[in-house]
């Protein structure tokens, strides 16, 4: 049989069995991942039929991304052989027309911080064997794991004419601390698609580029709730007592979790503006926030950050008195 011209020859280089051959020996159910409900499986059952995938049936009704999406779920790293092995199975096909398992196995490659897996996407980045959707997924893994042997793709996708895979490069170049992409930076900042703006804008804080402090403080003063501690982290390098007062307003606008998050950015900053934050929100309603506060006191030193770390010490909360506690006495 003539073999297909989409797929690629990407098996001679894997060096690997398939991920199939090693995953345990469970009976996998009759029924098609369509049919399913997946997050009933036990995980053996779930891993079996995530391998049964690596046979080339690709379920219309969407099966197998939701198998792909449920060991992301459960953070199944044993599976990341697997989601490898799909991408590779599946290399060319995508390129032609995108496949659904291929990106989402590159995203639940990319929430399991799979690491290991990162050589074998980025060849099939440098066969050129994924389409816009599934090239910005892993653009955002390789970001995610810091894969500095993707530096090459991060500057040549920072031109690429899929805005979401701009958007990828914007990250993955600043993840990388590519200050040579800063000029680009500048501007894809401008350009027509709103996220790369966003993705540029944030880049651009990350890698200290301090013109573009005043952007970033606007659109921290109008982000959603959702988005205050993607702003927060990216200012770290260029804030001011300005741009700690508007982490702190900001923080008070939000759930705990942002609030714990946004503490923790005051932590990173060494200015006494950020002190006086640390020690407003040590007396937080919430347990989570009070224990970020303690954590971050721990980093400046300062007559005042070790005052409300003593009163924390006799806090209400058992585990912030322990962190607290811990803390002091180091």
């Amino acid at each position: 049989m003539q073999a297909d011209p989409e797929q690629l020859d990407l098996f001679a280089w894997s060096g690997q069995a398939s991920a199939a051959q090693s995953l345990p020996a469970t009976e996998a159910p009759a029924r098609s991942p369509s049919a399913m409900d997946v997050s009933a499986l036990p995980t053996p059952a779930l891993l079996s039929a995530l391998a049964r995938l690596l046979d080339g049936v690709i379920e219309s009704a969407g099966g197998g991304r939701r198998l792909i999406d449920e060991v992301a779920r459960r953070r199944l790293t044993e599976a990341a052989p697997t989601l490898a092995e799909l991408c590779k199975l599946h290399a060319g096909f995508d390129r032609a027309r995108s496949v659904p398992e291929v990106s989402a196995a590159v995203e639940a490659l990319c929430a399991l911080s799979a690491a290991n897996a990162a050589g074998d996407v980025l060849r099939l980045v440098e066969h050129d064997a994924f389409g816009p959707t599934a090239s910005a997924a892993a653009l955002r893994f390789f970001a995610a794991v810091r894969h500095r042997p993707a530096a090459r793709f991060a500057r040549l996708s920072l031109s690429h004419e899929h805005a979401a895979v701009r958007a990828a490069a914007c990250a993955l170049a600043a993840e990388l601390g590519q200050q040579d992409a800063i000029e680009r930076l500048r501007e894809l900042s401008a350009d027509l698609d709103a996220g790369v703006t966003v993705a540029a804008d944030l880049a651009r804080g990350l890698l200290g580029d301090r013109t573009v402090k005043p952007i970033l403080e606007q659109r921290l003063r109008v982000a959603a709730a959702g988005e205050i501690s993607q702003f927060a982290r990216t200012l770290v390098g260029i804030a001011d007592a300005n741009t700690i007062v508007l982490l702190g307003r900001a923080a008070e606008r939000a759930d705990s979790s942002v609030r714990a998050a946004v503490v923790e950015t005051l932590g990173e900053i060494d200015a006494s503006a950020a002190v006086a934050w640390l020690v407003r929100f040590a007396g937080d309603e919430s347990p989570d926030v009070r224990i970020a506060v303690a954590r971050a006191l721990a980093e400046h030193d300062d007559p005042r950050a070790l005052a409300a770390l003593r009163r924390l010490v006799d806090d209400s909360d058992p585990k912030v008195r322990a962190c607290a506690s811990v803390i002091v006495s180091e």
